[in-house]
């Protein structure tokens, strides 16, 4: 539907207090749906176009956004609940690593305890990332698996990722919900140990975090984000 044109008669007044005199004046709105903006050179206004009010829209807008972006950027998701599926999933598959350490039947050496994690998880070389991650279900790496010299002690890093979530619940709006969530950390062993396994999981502080190895981050796809290890304790 063309729209009518208008002329400023078509346009309500106001009264407004004059900051200059104290008067009380009549201010007529701008035609045209623009605003009225001071020329340099008068004390008369000039109206501004409906085309520039919007492009000043769009700019203020986009710089909006920008500082959200960046704000949220900022702002560390490390610690923020994830979706509860998502959660399942990556605690079911660092479980096999849980189940390893905790059997009954007793690890003696380094090399039992490669075998039997190579059994149920997936070893990385650090040569390249796997193929795939399923997206029906968590996966567990393991890789830079070490034992000292003594044969005492070993020592193995972990990266955990859950499977994939095209609708993810939460309460975040910007930046959307993940769909796949991940967490990473070293795990150490002592044989000294009598009776149960000895392990000890690293510190999950900032300044002692693992780093998560790049190449198996970008395996991932897109809205992955990481979560600190404890938050999948329980």
């Amino acid at each position: 539907m063309q729209r009518e044109a208008c002329s400023a008669t078509d346009f309500p007044t106001r009264e407004r207090n004059s900051p200059r005199s104290g008067r009380t004046e009549l201010s007529e709105r701008a035609p045209y749906g623009g605003e009225m903006a001071k020329d340099p050179t008068s004390d008369d206004r000039v109206p501004i176009p409906t085309a520039r009010r919007r492009v000043m829209r769009v700019v203020a807008t986009l710089m909006i956004i920008g500082v959200l972006t960046g704000v949220a950027t900022a702002c560390s998701t490390a610690r923020d609940e994830p979706d509860p599926v998502l959660w399942r999933q990556l605690d079911a598959a660092e479980n096999e690593m849980y189940a390893q350490l905790t059997t009954s039947a007793r690890v003696a050496t380094g090399r039992d305890l490669y075998e039997r994690l190579s059994a149920v998880l997936v070893h990385w070389d650090r040569k390249r990332a796997p193929e795939s991650f399923s997206d029906k279900s968590g996966t567990a790496v393991f890789y830079d698996f070490q034992e000292d010299a003594s044969g005492e002690e070993a020592s193995f890093k972990m990266f955990v990722t859950s499977g994939r979530s095209e609708n993810p619940t939460g309460k975040r709006v910007f930046p959307p919900e993940p769909q796949r969530v991940y967490t990473c950390y070293r795990i150490d062993v002592d044989f000294k140990a009598r009776g149960p396994l000895g392990f000890y999981r690293g510190s999950d502080s900032d300044e002692h975090r693992l780093e998560c190895p790049q190449t198996l981050v970008d395996a991932l796809g897109e809205r992955s984000e990481y979560r600190e290890p404890w938050i999948f304790d329980g």
